[in-house]
């Protein structure tokens, strides 16, 4: 009997070496050819830079939002604009108007993406607060509903936000539903902070243990969802918009923050 169990897993384990080396080259190298692609189709926005952008799941689309220009003879301008790119099919660029209350021109915001609920939410940065009031750093916080005819709504967290600022690094935490920021300018700001989205959004100050990032902004930010924590890496930490720095930090979600 132990020779015949033997001879069946012996068996096995040949037939899973076979079929994992059985893989056909061409079909790999095919998926992962690291070309690049021109997409073409529709209008596109006029150039700018700094923006926020998402890629909306649900309707394999590519979301953009504000962000600015300045370039010789055209000025420093801003957007307030939506766009969104469709992936679904030929790609092609559309112009959403949204009717109602929409946020004011800006550039630099920090921004995240909940999947659970197909919404770009959207805080701070340099510009207006609604169409046409003045320029300054701003910490007000808006949801863009995705689904059905786009929408903006103004959120009215309570709990003290955190100051004004732009081009801090962010992220949506979809496992506790909350989004969590660090960083960003006017003043170098260092606090961590988060705005508790499972109910009514409640903003809060997040006490980290242990050392933690120089104040900076730039920085590029992402999500881990599979070991919960926020990932940054370079950015500035010059107030007089120059330089750079190459550090890679990241926030563990897990025992920092209290859900």
């Amino acid at each position: 009997m132990r020779s015949i169990l033997v001879g069946i897993c012996s068996l096995l384990f040949t037939s899973l070496l076979v079929g994992a080396v059985d893989i056909p080259v061409s079909h790999a190298v095919t998926n992962i050819d690291g070309a690049w692609t021109t997409l073409n189709g529709g209008s596109p926005p006029a150039g700018r830079r700094e923006y926020a952008a998402v890629y909306d799941r649900v309707h394999k689309r590519y979301v953009m939002f504000a962000g600015f220009t300045n370039e010789p003879g055209n000025g420093y301008y801003l957007f307030n604009e939506v766009w969104m790119l469709s992936l679904d099919g030929t790609p092609s660029w559309s112009h959403v108007s949204i009717p109602g209350l929409v946020p004011g021109e800006r550039h630099s915001p920090q921004w995240g993406y909940d999947p659970a609920r197909n919404r770009l939410i959207v805080f701070g940065g340099y510009g207006s607060h609604l169409p046409g009031y003045p320029w300054d750093y701003l910490n007000d916080v808006w949801e863009l509903k995705l689904n059905g005819n786009p929408s903006w709504t103004e959120l009215s967290p309570s709990g003290a936000a955190p100051g004004g600022r732009l081009a801090g690094a962010a992220v949506f935490d979809v496992l506790h539903q909350r989004f969590v920021g660090f960083g960003g300018t006017a003043g170098l700001p260092t606090d961590t902070w988060q705005l508790d989205m499972k109910g009514q959004p409640v903003w809060s100050t997040v006490a980290t243990n242990g050392i933690q990032p120089p104040g900076g902004y730039g920085m590029t930010s992402v999500f881990d969802p599979v070991r919960n924590r926020m990932i940054i890496f370079g950015g500035s930490t010059s107030e007089q918009y120059y330089g750079a720095q190459n550090n890679t930090w990241e926030l563990d979600l897990k025992p920092a923050i209290p859900v």
